[in-house]
């Protein structure tokens, strides 16, 4: 038998066991809606593939997740990330993806590029999508007040 619990509040099963060949599981909850599936059909193998079709199977994560990737706050212009994306080439070491971090903003707007740190953003990204590299750009959780109506706004493409 599988038995899911599923609730948006804090959960905790607890298994208590009574005999050799009994036991009690208790249900500890902080609140919320407690839904309980029961799976009966079949042996364990069977049991999991019930319980796999009901909440969903994983989703591959993309390829180019996986591999190497580099980062820095240090990056402080387009110039150095281009260094040590040649770095990586020269030593011969496969390269996935480069994080570009506050630096590339302009005074730490969100969806804006310093164009004086980093003139030709675009031709990076080209330059990197070229070579099956991806450029993925650091957000902040903060939106800058000022008025950037005039400047440079990153563009997905």
């Amino acid at each position: 038998m599988g038995v899911f619990f599923r609730n948006s509040n804090a959960m905790s099963p607890v298994i208590t066991y009574v005999g050799e060949k009994e036991s009690t599981l208790s249900y500890i909850s902080t609140g919320g809606q407690i839904e309980i599936y029961l799976f009966f059909k079949g042996g364990p193998k069977e049991i999991i593939k019930a319980y796999q079709n009901f909440i969903g199977k994983p989703t591959l994560t993309p390829f180019w997740s996986l591999g190497w990737h580099a980062s820095a706050y240090a990056y402080q212009t387009q110039t150095d990330v281009q260094e040590n994306i040649d770095g990586y080439k020269t030593a011969g070491i496969p390269l996935e993806g480069i994080w570009l971090d506050i630096p590339y903003l302009d005074a730490y707007a969100d969806f804006s590029v310093n164009a004086t740190a980093f003139p030709d953003i675009k031709g990076l990204t080209d330059t990197c999508h070229a070579n099956n590299q991806k450029v993925i750009p650091i957000i902040d959780a903060g939106i800058s007040a000022d008025d950037l109506s005039n400047k440079y706004i990153l563009q997905a493409n």
